[in-house]
Order: structure tokens, then C-alpha cells, then sequence
């Protein structure tokens, strides 16, 4: 099911509306899912959630100068919170510390706030006791995704790509695992598939 919403006021140039970005998003999700309220929504989309779990919301900060906005993530968040979602059981995340704080994130691995984290921080890295196969390679998800995350949001990116024609959804996860670059082979066919 894909929702679309469209209004010119929501940029200006380059620059995003912030406060009718949260207005959209919110609209979004309650069209989504045919709901009146941000909760019904969510409830609906996550069915079993409960307030100790964590939801990760995986971005793309691979290209600084074109990344996940971190002002959409931001309204995202909001929602989340309006849904009753403690602040700290949500967590920001992609491939390293140094992509997240080049794309405009605040790191935070503290015990307050919305975290914000690459698989690079401290303590985390690739789940070597979950190997995955992806056509044939012995691969590895980030411990983020595996040992942290109960539910998972994707905020991929729009954009060409010179082997795989355009990334999305399905393109941003080559940054929850390791060696991403030697999936790219045959423009990424099958490795993006059986990834996913």
C-alpha cells in the first residue's frame, strides 16, 4: 500500500517545513492505515508493540550531500513519540558514527533521549554469530538490527545508482551489513533481493 501526499509549501529551495512536515507525516500514517488518530495508526502498524521494546529507524547517510532528511526522521520520531514511545527505546541508525554526524544526526548512545548510533560505536558492530548468505557470500548484520531493534523503520533514500538503476527500501539495507561492496556485481542482481 503506498500513501502519497504532495504540497508545494512543504520545501522552499532545499529547505523542509519542518512543522508541516509533521503535519504531513502524521496525515500520512492515519491514511496509511485508515485511522483517525497518530495511535490507532501505529497500533496498527505495530500490532504487538509494548513500551520496552525498540524501534530502530534505519537511514542512509552514505552521501552526505544526499541522505535520509533528518528532518523527516525527526517528524517520524515525533509520532512515535505522540504514540507513546519512550524517547531512549528509539534509535537512529546506519553504518558508522562518522556518516550520521556528516548528515546532520546528533549521536547519543546515552541513557536519555532518542539514541543515535552507526554499527561502528563502541560495543556493537557485525552479529558474527548470525551469518546470513547472500548469493552464496557469508554475510553479517549489524548488531543494531539483530540484538537491538524489535521493530524496524526504513527511511531509505531516492536516488540513481550506477549498478543497481535506483536505490530505495530494499537498496538502503546494503548499510545494515558488512562489506556492502561486494554485492554489487550483475547491477546488484541478486544480492539486494536475497539481502532483503
Amino acid at each position: 500500500k503506498v500513501v502519497y501526499l504532495h504540497d508545494d509549501n512543504l520545501t522552499s529551495g532545499i529547505t523542509l517545513n519542518e512543522t508541516l512536515l509533521k503535519i504531513s507525516i502524521v496525515s500520512c500514517l492515519k491514511k496509511l492505515t485508515g485511522k483517525s488518530t497518530i495511535s490507532e495508526a501505529w497500533l496498527e502498524i505495530l500490532p504487538h508493540y509494548k513500551p520496552d521494546q525498540v524501534i530502530g529507524i534505519k537511514v542512509n547517510c552514505i552521501n552526505s550531500s544526499l541522505p535520509s532528511h533528518p528532518q523527516v526522521v525527526s517528524a517520524l520520531i515525533s509520532s512515535l513519540l505522540d504514540f507513546g514511545v519512550p524517547e531512549n527505546n528509539i534509535v537512529i541508525w546506519d553504518r558508522t558514527n562518522g556518516e550520521l554526524s556528516r548528515c546532520g544526526y546528533n549521536l547519543n548512545t546515552g541513557d536519555s533521549g532518542v539514541r543515535c548510533l552507526g554499527t561502528n560505536s563502541g560495543g556493537w558492530g557485525y552479529d558474527k554469530g548470525k551469518p546470513i548468505k547472500v548469493a552464496g557470500q557469508t554475510r553479517y548484520l549489524s548488531k543494531i538490527l539483530t540484538q537491538l531493534c524489535d521493530y524496524l523503520i526504513n527511511v531509505p533514500v531516492l536516488k540513481d545508482h550506477s549498478a543497481a538503476g535506483v536505490t530505495l527500501s530494499m537498496k538502503n539495507h546494503y548499510g545494515s551489513v558488512d562489506n556492502p561492496g561486494v554485492m554489487h556485481g550483475d547491477n546488484c542482481d541478486p544480492f539486494i533481493v536475497e539481502l532483503n
